[in-house]
């Protein structure tokens, strides 16, 4: 089982998944890695190029709640 206190999951369309693994070949040599494995890559690239390394340190996730009286999904900070 997963360990959810190390992992998040997202979803994509089919056709952004279709591109993905192409744009993994392009970007690894002909190698096709996984998609969890190209998503950490450009975001790391991306971090390191924009210089962002000390705002991600300080960053603070908002966290998702449920009421449970309306069930509608509120986002705090």
């Amino acid at each position: 089982m997963t360990d959810i206190t190390k992992y998040r999951n997202v979803s994509l369309t089919h056709e952004t998944y279709k591109e993905g693994h192409f744009l993994s070949t392009v970007l690894f040599d002909g190698l096709q890695v996984s998609m969890s494995q190209l998503i950490e890559s450009l975001i790391s690239k991306k971090i390191e190029e924009l210089n962002l390394k000390d705002k991600v340190a300080q960053y603070e996730e908002r966290k998702k709640i449920v009421h449970k009286k309306e069930e509608n999904n509120v986002w705090i900070n």
